[in-house]
C-alpha cells in the first residue's frame, strides 16, 4: 500500500515522503498513531498544501535560529548558582536549563538543538555546543557562585 507520511518514522520514511509499506503495518501502526495517509489523489493534494505550509514555517524558523547563532558569537551567559566551598555546584546546570536562561536573554532554542556530556556541576567557564540543522555555534558559560 503507498502511504504519505506525515511525521518522520525512523527506518522508514521522513515527512511527506511517499513510499510503499505492508498493508498490515499501515492499517495497524501508521494511520492509527497519524504517522501516515493513504496515497490517493485527494490525500496528495491536502499533503501538497500542507508541505507548502510547512516549508514556509520552515524559513521563519530558520531565519530565528540564524539571528539567534549571531547573537551568540559575542555572549557569554552568566549563571549564578549555589556551591559549596570547593566549587561544586548543588544542582548541575543541564540543557533545559540552558535553554530556559537563553530565552530569558532574548535568545530561542530548542532544548535539543543544546549539546552537553553531561550536566555542569562546578564552577568555572564553560563552552556549549548548539546544533540547530546544519548550522553549528557554540555558547559560552559563565558558572559563578550566588
Amino acid at each position: 500500500m503507498k502511504v504519505i507520511f506525515l511525521n518522520d518514522v525512523p527506518g522508514v520514511g521522513k515527512r511527506y515522503d511517499i513510499k510503499t509499506v505492508s498493508d498490515g503495518y499501515a492499517a495497524n501502526f501508521l494511520f492509527p498513531k497519524n504517522l501516515a495517509l493513504m496515497a490517493n489523489p485527494q490525500s496528495l493534494s491536502k499533503v501538497e498544501k500542507m508541505k507548502k505550509e510547512w516549508s514556509e514555517k520552515q524559513k521563519i524558523s530558520e531565519e530565528k535560529i540564524n539571528t539567534s547563532l549571531v547573537k551568540l558569537e559575542n555572549f557569554v551567559l552568566k549563571i549564578k548558582e549555589k556551591a559549596n566551598e570547593t566549587g561544586h555546584l548543588f544542582a548541575g546546570i543541564d540543557e533545559k536549563r540552558i535553554a530556559e536562561l537563553l530565552f530569558k536573554e532574548g535568545i530561542q532554542f530548542p532544548v535539543n538543538s543544546i549539546k552537553i556530556d553531561h550536566p555542569i556541576k562546578a564552577l568555572g567557564e564553560f563552552e556549549v555546543s548548539v546544533e540547530a540543522g546544519d548550522k553549528k555555534g557554540k555558547l559560552k558559560l559563565s558558572v559563578v557562585a550566588k
